[in-house]
């Protein structure tokens, strides 16, 4: 139980203390990493959800992400173009 606790406080301090900005490129790090490759097929309202925000958020938060050179979209696929600088990203204060 204390291990269910921690995390989710650990996940309620990422949601205060993150933009959806840096939680989507978190989240897009730990998939890549567990998924052993850099293209995912994530639907809206699922990435969405993951990352606690309205869909129209979430797709913001693609956009800015595409914009700056870290992914780019092939249809329903994102794809991570620069997995170090993703990661640096969700890392920074600056965002």
């Amino acid at each position: 139980m204390d291990a269910n606790l921690s995390e989710a406080y650990q996940r309620l301090h990422r949601l205060a203390s993150t933009t959806s900005r840096q939680r989507l490129a978190e989240l897009l790090v730990r998939l890549v990493e567990g998924e052993g490759q850099l293209s995912l097929c994530l639907p809206r309202r699922q990435l969405a959800d993951l990352l606690g925000v309205t869909e129209e958020t979430a797709v913001r938060s693609l956009t800015a992400l595409r914009q700056l050179g870290l992914l780019r979209k092939e249809g329903r696929r994102v794809v991570v173009t620069d997995l170090d600088r993703l990661r640096s990203y969700a890392r920074s204060d600056s965002c």
